[in-house]
């Protein structure tokens, strides 16, 4: 317990809050609470915090191979925008054709900023959604992908495209 309250209090003393108070005080079971806000009907003290230390200068580069000199790489706005489902050359059992197809984003969707699903090359859905119900979808072989645009209609991510197979029961007659 008093490794726990520790790491709080180191925590607290080192978060950059110049505006936040921290009080302490001792709960009923003798343990010492740091809090941002007092406790009601409980004496607290406020815990006056050390200046936090500031180190001015020129920005680190990003990686080791990178001088400030160079321009850096734009960091892309979704990093790690995939399918996650179905699995690129897999087959999926889906005797009445529903299924879904999931997408992954590092980032949640920002506001304004729309998600586009392409179904075998053409637009099958959009929304704020990163998931999507398929229905009644034909046997064979499918490609799906998707994108994310901005307000204004600009490619923001896309993913690699996934291929996968629809089983259906085939109830033909047979020859």
């Amino acid at each position: 317990m008093f490794r726990w309250l520790s790491a709080c209090l180191l925590l607290a003393l080192a978060a950059p809050l110049p505006a936040a108070q921290i009080y302490r005080y001792v709960d009923e079971e003798g343990n010492v609470v740091f809090t941002s806000q007092p406790p009601v009907g409980q004496a607290a003290e406020p815990v006056e915090l050390p200046p936090v230390n500031a180190i001015g200068g020129a920005p680190l580069p990003q990686s080791a191979s990178e001088s400030p000199g160079q321009p850096s790489k734009p960091i892309p706005p979704y990093p790690g925008f995939r399918i996650v489902a179905p699995e690129d050359d897999t087959s999926i059992r889906a005797n009445n054709g529903d299924f879904t197809i999931t997408l992954h984003a590092d980032q949640p969707l920002r506001t304004g900023h729309t998600v586009v699903l392409l179904f075998d090359g053409q637009e099958m859905a959009r929304g704020a959604a990163m998931i999507f119900a398929m229905k009644n979808i034909d046997r064979g072989t499918h490609t799906a992908q998707a994108k994310i645009l901005d307000s204004a209609g600009n490619e923001l991510a896309v993913t690699e495209p996934v291929t996968f197979t629809v089983q259906r029961v085939h109830l033909g007659s047979a020859r």
